[in-house]
């Protein structure tokens, strides 16, 4: 048996192999301290709604809301993962590295890029195969983040965007930044904790790279106005392309464009793409944004001041 002690939430299982672990305040004392690396906050509206599931071998789970705002205060600095319902917790930071030798990473990049081509929707394989093919964009990434003040702030602080770090946002007017996000994840029931977390990078720095991308990305598709549909995410791949270099971006754009329909291929190749390549050279560098200080300013303005060209309507192509 074990316990599981978090300053906003105190959950009891019972099940075979468990690690035990004590945190409060961020101290983690625990039995098999190289099995737990660190646990966060912004795990309260996924064990809420494990709660609400009543499976699986949980005994209780009690949720302490007058202690919300120390969890968000900690929310920028740690994410968690709950791996499924069955009583399995899997804690982590901005990376839980899984080491692969090049073979390893191969296969990993392999398998992930069918899958993934089979099922777009699969996040957690989209992101195995950023990571084990975009290394490399990922380190010039946290380069380029070093030579801006905003960047070189952001590797400091390592902000996280999750629901309890986000939670202001639904409160803002819908012509604000913030407010339009807001609507955009509500109306798609998305979570900012439902992101997988990095696994197969090693440098934590590079890691924190990779999971601000991955963090960034929703709002991008508010910034540029891409619907996620198959037709829009390509568009956005393409922009994200131009503006970091990873490969695993025009690897979706290759594989997932036969997913499409003859005429929407048609629109990617003839509109959408010389469109992403025209916006994502004509932004600023968007990874070194500190989108959460412009949440309250209006979209329009910040669309404006930041460059941002918006994607064509497809309505308006047909």
């Amino acid at each position: 048996s074990g316990i599981l002690l978090l300053a906003p939430c105190v959950i009891e299982a019972d099940w075979p192999g468990c690690t035990r672990v004590f945190l409060l305040n961020c101290r983690v004392l625990s039995e098999s301290p190289m099995q737990i690396m660190r646990t966060s906050m912004p795990m309260i509206s996924r064990l809420q709604r494990l709660h609400r599931l009543k499976t699986g071998p949980w005994k209780s789970t009690h949720i302490f809301e007058n202690q919300l705002a120390r969890g968000r205060a900690l929310s920028r600095h740690w994410s968690t993962d709950i791996a499924d319902a069955t009583g399995i917790i899997a804690c982590r930071s901005v990376s839980s590295f899984t080491p692969l030798n090049s073979l390893q990473k191969a296969a990993v990049a392999v398998l992930s890029a069918v899958q993934a081509a089979k099922d777009p929707s699969r996040a957690d394989l989209v992101a195995a195969l950023g990571e084990t093919t975009g290394e490399l964009a990922f380190t010039r990434m946290r380069d380029r983040m070093r030579q801006s003040v905003s960047g070189r702030e952001l590797l400091q602080l390592r902000p996280r965007m999750t629901d309890a770090a986000l939670e202001n946002v639904y409160q803002m007017k819908s012509h604000t930044f913030g407010g339009a996000y807001a609507d955009f994840m509500q109306k798609r029931h998305f979570h900012a904790d439902d992101r997988p977390p990095v696994r197969f990078i090693a440098d934590e720095e590079v890691a924190y790279v990779a999971a601000r991308s991955r963090e960034v990305h929703d709002l991008w598709h508010v910034l540029f106005r891409c619907p996620t549909t198959v037709l829009g995410e390509l568009a956005l791949k393409g922009m994200e392309f131009v503006q970091t270099g990873l490969p695993m971006t025009a690897l979706s754009v290759a594989g997932a464009q036969w997913r499409l329909k003859q005429q929407d291929r048609s629109l990617l190749w003839r509109h959408y793409l010389p469109w992403a390549l025209r916006a994502g050279a004509a932004a600023p560098d968007l990874l070194c944004l500190q989108y959460e200080r412009h949440f309250e300013e209006d979209l329009d303005v910040l669309r404006r001041k930041w460059n941002i060209q918006i994607a064509p309507s497809r309505t308006k192509l047909q």
